[in-house]
C-alpha cells in the first residue's frame, strides 16, 4: 500500500459522505495504491451504520469502531497504528481540505526528504475562506501564542487536521501517543523534532465547515493543561525517548 488517509470520526452522520465521495473519486484517479480508514470514536449516531454500509460497497473503505468515545488523539492513533501505507495522512471528515492537496503533502516530504509534512493555515501562499466564530477564532490565536512560545517556535499552525508522514515517522511517533484529546498534534510535534524528525509546513487552501462538536468551553482549559503537560515533558527530554509508556 503506498498511501492511507485516516479518518477520525464522532457523530459526523449529517457532513462526512460528501468527504468520502471525494475521497472515492480521488482514489481512483492516482496512480497508486490507496486504502481508506475511517476511525468511529463512539459515536451516537449513525456513523458507524453508514460507514460499515459504505465498506460493504466499496472495499476502498475500512471501519475501526469501538465505544465509549475517546478523542479525537486516540482515534488519529488507532487509524495511524492500523493503517499499512508507506505514507499515513489523517484528515478531518468535514472536508475543510480537498483531500487533492495530499500530492502537495506527498511531493513536499519527498522533496525536503522530510519525514512530517503539516498544512498551515497561516502560510502566506495558503487561502482561507469562510468564517469561524469570534470564540472560536480567539481560543486558535490563544493557542497558537502558547504552543508557539512554549514548545513548537517557528510551527505557525499546529493543529489543522491533514498532516501526513512516513510509515515509520507514523508508527513512532503515534505508538507513544499519551495526549488522547485535544493537542495531541502538538505531541505528536513535539515529539517529532525530539527525535530530530524533520517538519514541513505546507501551505494549503482551507474553508471553515460549520457543524462542528467542539465545545468552545472545553477548549480553554483545554489548550492550557495540554500545552503545559507536552512543553514540561518537551523541555525535561521526555521526548527524546521512543519507549515511553503510553
Amino acid at each position: 500500500m503506498y498511501l492511507s488517509i485516516v479518518i477520525p470520526a464522532y457523530n459526523e452522520e449529517q457532513r462526512i459522505t460528501p468527504t468520502l465521495d471525494s475521497v472515492a473519486v480521488f482514489a481512483r484517479q492516482v496512480d497508486f495504491p490507496v486504502e481508506v480508514l475511517v476511525v468511529d470514536d463512539g459515536s451516537t449516531d449513525g456513523t458507524a451504520a453508514l460507514i460499515e454500509a459504505r465498506s460493504r460497497e466499496d472495499d476502498l473503505f475500512g471501519l475501526i469502531s469501538y465505544r465509549p468515545n475517546r478523542g479525537k488523539g486516540y482515534a488519529v492513533h488507532a487509524g495511524m497504528l492500523a493503517a499499512t501505507g508507506e505514507y499515513r495522512l489523517f484528515m478531518d471528515a468535514d472536508g475543510s481540505m480537498a483531500v487533492e492537496q495530499a500530492l502537495d503533502f506527498l511531493e513536499a516530504l519527498q522533496q525536503n526528504d522530510a519525514q512530517v509534512a503539516i498544512a498551515s493555515r497561516y502560510h502566506e501562499d495558503s487561502r482561507r475562506t469562510g468564517e469561524e466564530s469570534w470564540l472560536r477564532g480567539a481560543i486558535s490565536r490563544l493557542g497558537r501564542v502558547l504552543i508557539g512560545l512554549t514548545v513548537l517556535p517557528g510551527i505557525t499552525d499546529s493543529q489543522c487536521g491533514f498532516k501526513l508522514f512516513t510509515s515509520e515517522a507514523a508508527a513512532t511517533l503515534f505508538s507513544n501517543l499519551t495526549v488522547r484529546r485535544w493537542g495531541f498534534d502538538v505531541e505528536i510535534l513535539a515529539r517529532a523534532r525530539a527525535l530530530d524528525m524533520k517538519i514541513v509546513e505546507v501551505p494549503v487552501e482551507w474553508r471553515h465547515v460549520a457543524g462542528t462538536t467542539l465545545a468552545p468551553w472545553r477548549a480553554v482549559p483545554s489548550v492550557l493543561g495540554t500545552t503545559i503537560q507536552v512543553a514540561w515533558r518537551y523541555h525535561t527530554g521526555r521526548y527524546r525517548t521512543t519507549t515511553e509508556s503510553r
